[in-house]
């Protein structure tokens, strides 16, 4: 396997997040980075040679965490696995590694929202009272699903904390 297979696999199946916590401090709220691949148990030989790929690069890859619903889905092949990646050192990593790669999907503009974020945190500007709210906005554009409302709110204790 090489990187470009890599990337095509990252692309159908891969998943970017920063996803915010609540977290003890100030704001209450934490950002906390990600990556995740998602599969059947089918495609389990692949995740190892995933997983090895990126330790070999110094990535920390947790478990690979199996899904079973029933035995008929593992006999079939159809239980479900998952790789992830988490913590911004080893996200940092990640993107470092992937960065240079060409990709072929709209999930390259996912990336690399992903990579702006990871390298405002690296920064500090999580932690920064006049660069949070434009860190949350690239939050917010990585993770359409997170509400406008639950970004305010994030905002709002930030600041009513000072």
């Amino acid at each position: 396997m090489d990187k470009k297979w890599l990337i095509g696999f990252i692309e159908g199946r891969g998943s970017f997040a920063i996803s915010l916590q609540k977290h003890g401090g100030k704001n209450n709220y934490y950002p906390r980075p990600s990556f995740v691949l998602n599969s059947f148990f089918a495609d389990l030989d692949i995740f190892e040679e995933i997983r090895r790929m990126f330790l070999d690069a110094g990535i920390k890859v947790y478990p690979i965490y199996h899904q079973i619903r029933s035995v008929e889905f593992e006999a079939k092949g159809l239980g479900r696995i998952r790789l992830e990646v988490k913590g911004l050192g080893n996200c940092l990593r990640l993107y470092e590694f992937l960065k240079r790669e060409k990709w072929h999907t709209m999930k390259f503009s996912i990336f690399k929202e992903w990579g702006k974020c990871l390298n405002q945190m690296k920064k500090g500007h999580h932690l920064d009272r006049d660069k949070y709210p434009d860190f949350i906005n690239n939050v917010l554009a990585l993770n359409p699903k997170t509400s406008t409302s639950r970004a305010m709110t994030f905002l709002e204790k930030w600041y009513k904390d000072e």
